[in-house]
């Protein structure tokens, strides 16, 4: 964690994200920071992100075509919405449009992000929760996340 002091005025810069935070006061106990941030950036308290991350999974979709399910373990009813929440916690949010559905036995990761940054850590973060769920395996995840630039 990085730790800084900055009087009222005084501005912290997240080059990478697009956000500037600026101290707009300070009272007592409470400090007021400003956001400014591109408009495809979401800034949240972290309350309201853990609720966006329980609520935020898309429903899971299926063809109805058990025959060709993942072939080790049985999957959970809710991995697709695990891996939406694993995806946003990871990325920050960076994947708009994200969807998890499962078709044809293979589990789909659909999303637009900014950079391919974010494309990786949602990578990461489908490898990590199938393997702390036990269910599924990494050649059956196809990422159909598209990186726009510019």
């Amino acid at each position: 964690m990085l730790v800084l002091s900055r009087k009222p005025g005084e501005h912290i810069v997240l080059p990478d994200s697009d956000v500037t935070v600026t101290v707009l006061g300070i009272s007592g106990k409470k400090v007021r920071l400003g956001f400014a941030a591109s408009p495809g950036i979401s800034v949240h308290r972290s309350e309201i992100w853990d609720r966006i991350c329980e609520w935020g999974a898309a429903p899971r979709k299926t063809n109805g075509n058990s025959a060709g399910a993942m072939a080790s373990k049985p999957r959970p009813p809710d991995l697709d919405a695990a891996l939406a929440r694993s995806i946003t916690r990871r990325t920050g949010g960076q994947i708009g449009s994200l969807r998890v559905e499962t078709t044809e036995g293979r589990v789909v990761i659909h999303g637009r992000t900014r950079t391919y940054h974010a494309l990786q850590l949602a990578q990461a973060a489908v490898m990590e929760a199938l393997k702390a769920s036990g269910s599924g395996r990494p050649e059956d995840v196809e990422f159909d996340i598209e990186v726009v630039t510019g």
